[in-house]
């Protein structure tokens, strides 16, 4: 018998057994639906994996391995937008989600990427040869005393189009550690900064950038990662 049955087998004296089912619900990450929050990482060389956070008083609740792709999942009633979770490793580590959408702190955040109005206005799509580019780095853009939020950013927009731009570069807005970064040392490779705003910060930015007929594209890094705050190891 391999070490994850005996977990399993050990576990399942005290969590029913439907506790272990795979989730039916696809993705990775927290994925909340109507009930509830189904959480799925892929983790193939962990001997187990469990889930906990502010809906179940931070108790690891155990997940369920499938051998065909190295993903444990748990869905998890009353699990819901906006509480705390991590996961527990090999009982022995909690980290973060490395598909978390928004970090507090050290915790990943439930985030529901459904929720938001992206209002009426169509996506901006100028010709290639005909782009006008600004890069724009977040935490700085705004003015005053750094980090400023992709909502502080958002009343100069009418000056960036007036310039005749029509598409801004964001410098990266991954979850970086500290406070102040060009962005250029991501710790959580799928949220958005904290101090920059988190997700819906970054949404809104788009949204109003839309409205203004400019489009956004997006700087992202994936040859250096952290190396501090970096749940990936």
């Amino acid at each position: 018998m391999n070490s994850i049955r005996r977990i399993f087998l050990a576990a399942s004296l005290l969590v029913p057994p439907a506790a272990f089912a795979q989730s039916a619900h696809p993705g990775l990450g927290a994925m909340p639906y109507d009930g509830g929050t189904t959480f799925r990482v892929w983790a193939p060389n962990a001997e187990s994996v469990a889930v906990g956070g502010e809906f179940n008083d931070w108790h690891a609740a155990p997940m369920a391995y499938d051998v065909s792709d190295g993903t444990w999942s748990l869905d998890m009633p009353d699990a819901r937008a906006g509480q705390h979770y991590k996961y527990y490793i090999n009982d022995k580590f909690w980290r973060r989600d490395p598909r978390g959408r928004q970090v507090a702190g050290r915790d990943s955040v439930i985030y529901d990427p459904a929720a938001f109005d992206w209002g009426e206005a169509p996506v901006p799509k100028p010709a290639k040869n005909d782009i006008v580019i600004y890069e724009i780095h977040p935490g700085t853009f705004a003015g005053g005393k750094p980090p400023a939020t992709l909502d502080d950013a958002i009343p100069r927009l009418d000056h960036v189009r007036d310039l005749g731009v029509n598409a801004i570069l964001l410098m990266p807005v991954n979850e970086f550690p500290g406070r102040l970064s060009w962005g250029y040392n991501p710790s959580d490779l799928f949220a958005v900064e904290a101090d920059y705003g988190g997700p819906d910060a970054l949404k809104r930015f788009v949204r109003a950038a839309h409205e203004r007929g400019i489009a956004v594209f997006m700087d992202v890094i994936h040859n250096h990662y952290g190396p501090d705050e970096l749940d990936l190891w």
